[in-house]
């Protein structure tokens, strides 16, 4: 009976399937192949943020801290669940980043407060697991609106990113990263 409860509690809160029936891939979903198989599976995010109904729901979400989750249409393909979220300001499918045949994903996501954020680069293990392939980076929000494309691929295994400084005024600095 508990594992039914949270089964149901996960399913209203997050709309997570764990009963195996399919799930409705929404049309801006970005398509890849982010477990190397070969064929191409479907990514995007969800958010358990409330629906504002009254000046009092800004800022809530449902089961107390915000997060969202990156589902795939792959079942065995474990989502992401990314902290301090609300929502996406860049989930983009990069490419095979690091030679291992697996389609990376990086993640700008959004938060209440701030027009500076961290952008996440996620590869996929063999273990069925996720990892940051970087560290993660500054990423301000007009820099994204300018050129969403801040992580890009320049050589085998060598990405440059487009990080944003903070001096006497904003600005990108441009670097390459070795990964494996």
């Amino acid at each position: 009976m508990k594992i039914l409860k949270i089964s149901a509690i996960l399913f209203f809160c997050w709309g997570i399937n764990l009963t195996g029936f399919a799930q409705k891939i929404p049309a801006d979903a970005l398509k890849g192949d982010f477990d190397g198989d070969g064929k191409p599976e479907f990514a995007w995010i969800t958010s358990n943020m409330k629906e504002q109904k009254t000046e009092d729901d800004f800022g809530q979400c449902n089961g107390g801290d915000c997060q969202c989750i990156i589902r795939f249409s792959n079942p065995k393909i474990r989502g992401i669940i990314v902290p301090q979220c609300i929502g996406s300001d860049a989930l983009q499918n990069e490419g095979d980043l690091n030679g291992d045949g697996r389609d990376e994903l990086s993640l700008v996501p959004s938060w209440w407060t701030s027009c500076w954020q961290a952008c996440h680069v996620y590869t996929f293990q063999t273990n069925g697991r996720w990892r940051e392939l970087i560290k993660p980076f500054s990423v301000y929000c007009s820099h994204l609106a300018d050129n969403p494309d801040v992580v890009r691929s320049v050589a085998p295994k060598t990405i440059e990113i487009r990080e944003s400084t903070m001096g006497e005024e904003i600005g990108i600095k441009t670097r390459k990263i070795k990964v494996n």
